[in-house]
């Protein structure tokens, strides 16, 4: 086969050049070889561990949510019956929870969905089949903590540019990473922030704390319990600070 010959005369010129220099090209490919190939065996196994844990956590906090739905008020009547203060503050201390809650799935909604649209709108003007449907898809995806919209919009970047022009795949991508892919750092702070009023640099690193702690549920919980301190904070204060 002609290409067959032509490479195996590269081959053959490049290792002679080299051998002037005394470096002997077979062993440094083969050692390139080696080093690339266990370099991808490592990142695989690391891939598919955080694809497991991933899994894990996504079916516990499914499970733990589900229970929280059949027997959440019961389960917070007995809580509510352990704590030591007067009916006020309790109904202060649940009412700080359910706030913070709801807060949380508010700010992680509208974000996803502003980040659909977002996409969205790239998607129809780019040309992209189905643009509605995967905008759609794509806040869906955006709930999700790894990964997030770019499983949706970094996929349709690789369609774009096998399919062209160069230019609508790289505009794709970069209105995904810059703008798609990064709002949610601004907007899920600030719209969860302006309904607990809670400084939104402590809420960033709530956030940041409840997902290394709790994993895929942290980002619930994370708010949660320091929406919950400041809570107690506040309960402390006026009772016993001014006091």
């Amino acid at each position: 086969m002609p290409w067959v010959e032509e490479v195996t005369r590269l081959w053959e010129a490049v290792s002679s050049e080299l051998a002037f220099f005394d470096i002997d090209l077979r062993k440094s490919v083969v050692q390139g070889v080696q080093f690339a190939s266990g370099f991808l065996v490592s990142e695989v196994r690391h891939v598919a561990q955080n694809i497991f844990l991933f899994t894990v956590n996504f079916f516990i906090a499914f499970f733990t949510f589900f229970f929280l739905l059949r027997d959440g008020k019961g389960l917070c009547e007995r809580i509510r019956s352990l704590l030591p203060m007067d009916q006020e503050h309790q109904e202060h201390l649940f009412q700080n929870i359910v706030n913070a809650l709801l807060a949380v799935i508010h700010g992680a909604l509208i974000t996803a969905m502003i980040q659909g649209l977002l996409a969205g709108v790239a998607y129809w003007f780019l040309g992209v089949p189905f643009a509605i449907l995967l905008g759609v898809a794509t806040a869906f995806t955006a709930l999700l903590p790894i990964g997030g919209s770019a499983l949706v919009w970094f996929p349709t970047a690789v369609y774009l540019y096998f399919q062209g022009p160069f230019w609508s795949a790289l505009a794709l991508f970069l209105w995904g990473a810059l703008i798609v892919g990064t709002i949610d750092n601004v907007l899920k702070p600030l719209l969860i922030g302006s309904r607990l009023r809670i400084p939104i640099l402590f809420l960033f690193f709530s956030i940041l704390g409840g997902l290394r702690l709790f994993g895929v549920i942290g980002l619930i919980l994370g708010p949660v319990l320091f929406a919950l301190l400041l809570a107690l904070l506040d309960l402390y204060m006026k009772e016993y600070v001014k006091a």
